[in-house]
């Protein structure tokens, strides 16, 4: 029986040499399939850029210009599972803009929400899935605070032994302070993340009917309005001892991106009062979309501040407990802020009143076309800063008010303490989106 084992060797050999044939085919097709991809992405990547150059302007894109961004999406479906992590993001975010013109708000969430946990660097995809996530009713992601690190002990000393149960960490491990941008490096989208006001992203209104300065009756009810809100604030510098009895002194301002902000005008009060003088002249023939100032200044403060304010929009002062505002009386606004509340009473947006992201969630729920490049171009002339107001705060460790608990904007203040905002509460648990089938 000597023939069998040379007729087995020969059977694997044979075997082993059409596998090698067959990979060494293979691999030139797969290399070629990967340069092909790799040439096609700058269309891609361009395609892209043009579409989130006019969203910044809040310009929609034209029929054709969509319809040529979905030709070409499925031109490049089967390089995808090509491309790296980056080039993978902009593909799906490229997937994710042209879902949201054609009116595929499934598609376009996900895809988003996709883009994002593929290159967490990217800053257009943090900024896509939030806005897409504000529209729809989503909690947008967020970063996912740096894990702590246990400290090695020095083997020199002496170790004492460690408490067990509820305090054993204390003292034992420390947390690692990321000193990157959160929210991915700055791309076309001009938008700083670090500026929404999440203390009011989960709030709901409820019916409001303010009262201001010149005895005019604002009403918004949850149903039939929508309510745009610009929350302001001024310095005040008052002496305790003049406080009559009932008056409270001001607050000390959180640290934020406010006053300062490296000297960014865009944040200012006037270029964001501008701004949402802007939005109201834009929606003026929407009866339902309700636009008023709050003032949050103390009752001693507020007056004088008042009086040599020029509004763009009924004014409310807080402090006047006939306002109807006074619920907000405590409310830090030395950085001013715009709140949007749907006819829902849900709110959309707390954030700067600058951006594209205000006018483009305006225009998303009234279907009124809100361009911002005409307001650009006179912010431009003004000399704002390109600088991104939460760098400061990134560097330092902190970003802008990250532990302000949330804020209700129905409740009156019953805390016992004047000076006190809002018991802290615990930080809400990141939430999980649907993940659709991978690449």
């Amino acid at each position: 029986m000597p023939g069998k084992p040379i007729f087995g060797g020969f059977l694997l050999l044979s075997l082993f040499v059409a596998a090698y044939a067959a990979t060494d085919t293979a691999d030139p097709r797969r290399e070629m399939l990967r340069q092909e991809a790799q040439a096609a992405f700058p269309d891609v990547s361009r395609t892209l850029d043009d579409i989130l150059e006019k969203a910044n302007l809040n310009q929609r894109p034209s029929e054709h210009r969509i319809q040529q961004a979905a030709e070409l999406l499925e031109e490049n479906r089967r390089y995808a599972v090509l491309y790296d992590a980056p080039q993978k993001a902009v593909y799906m975010l490229l997937q994710s803009w042209t879902s949201y013109y054609q009116d595929d708000p499934v598609s376009n969430l996900n895809w988003a929400v996709r883009a994002c946990r593929e290159d967490m660097n990217n800053g257009d995809a943090w900024i896509s899935q939030t806005v897409f996530s504000l529209i729809y009713g989503r909690r947008p992601l967020e970063p996912q605070p740096p894990r702590p690190q246990r400290q090695q002990p020095d083997s020199r000393r002496p170790q004492r032994p460690q408490p067990r149960g509820r305090g054993a960490e204390m003292g034992v491990e420390t947390l690692v302070q990321s000193t990157g941008a959160p929210f991915g490096q700055r791309g076309v989208l001009d938008f700083d993340l670090n500026t929404l006001r999440r203390d009011f992203l989960r709030e709901r209104f409820s019916r409001q009917e303010y009262r201001t300065v010149d005895d005019q009756k604002v009403t918004y009810t949850p149903g039939s309005d929508m309510l745009c809100v610009f929350f302001w604030q001024a310095e005040e510098d008052i002496d305790p001892n003049l406080l009559g009895p009932g008056q409270r002194p001001p607050i000390e301002p959180e640290p934020s991106y406010s006053t300062t902000a490296g000297g960014n005008a865009r944040y200012s009060l006037e270029v964001q009062q501008a701004y949402f003088e802007v939005l109201r002249d834009v929606l003026s023939s929407q009866k339902n979309v309700k636009f008023v100032e709050i003032n949050t200044n103390s009752s001693v403060a507020a007056p004088k501040i008042v009086s040599e304010h020029d509004p763009v929009a009924p004014l409310v002062v807080a402090s006047d407990p006939q306002s109807g505002a006074a619920h907000f009386a405590r409310l830090q606004a030395l950085s001013p802020f715009m709140v949007i509340a749907d006819k829902e009473g849900q709110v959309k947006y707390a954030g700067p009143a600058t951006g594209f992201m205000p006018s483009f969630i305006l225009t998303h729920l009234t279907g009124v076309q809100i361009d911002l490049g005409e307001f650009q171009s006179a912010a431009d002339s003004m000399g704002m800063s390109s600088r991104m107001p939460g760098e400061f705060d990134i560097a330092s460790g902190r970003r802008p008010f990250e532990m302000m608990p949330p804020f209700d904007p129905n409740e009156p203040n019953r805390l016992a303490d004047p000076n006190q905002i809002r018991p802290q509460v615990a930080p809400a648990r990141r939430p999980q989106a649907h993940q659709p089938a991978q690449l």
